[in-house]
């Protein structure tokens, strides 16, 4: 079982990689201009790597936003559609929701399963969803 202290490093360094940095926004001009070059979004993001990985396309919308605001660049729907996350689909037209409850005993006896005091059965501190519950006190 991992303490709270190693969740918290955890949570802080999840937060330190999406934070918006100004370099991370100058690497995403780099793949900006890429793509308005003609390169295909992902091989721009991999031309341009950075140290913890690559950028992910929150920070290129990001980025796109604030050369729009400051009137760098003019509005381009076509630039943004590229760039911007596709919308979730599924089979059914019925999108997954994972909701977690306040922590209760479970009745099952499985040895593999996690068995976290704070978390409800088979869920870990670490997973992003529980550390939001978590952080929110299972609101």
């Amino acid at each position: 079982m991992r303490n709270l202290c190693e969740i918290v490093v955890k949570k802080s360094s999840f937060q330190q990689l999406r934070a918006l940095t100004p370099e991370k926004l100058a690497l995403a001009r780099l793949i900006l201009d890429d793509v308005r070059a003609g390169f295909p979004v992902m091989e721009a993001v991999r031309r341009h790597p950075e140290a913890a990985g690559h950028i992910n396309k929150s920070t290129l919308v990001a980025a796109y936003t604030q050369l729009i605001e400051r009137g760098e660049w003019q509005a381009d729907e076509q630039l943004l559609a590229t760039i911007r996350l596709k919308p979730v689909r599924t089979l059914s037209g019925v999108t997954t929701v994972t909701v977690l409850t306040k922590p209760y005993p479970c009745p099952g006896k499985c040895i593999f399963c996690p068995d976290d005091v704070r978390m409800p059965k088979s869920y870990l501190p670490d997973e992003p969803g529980a550390m939001r519950a978590l952080e929110h006190a299972w609101l």
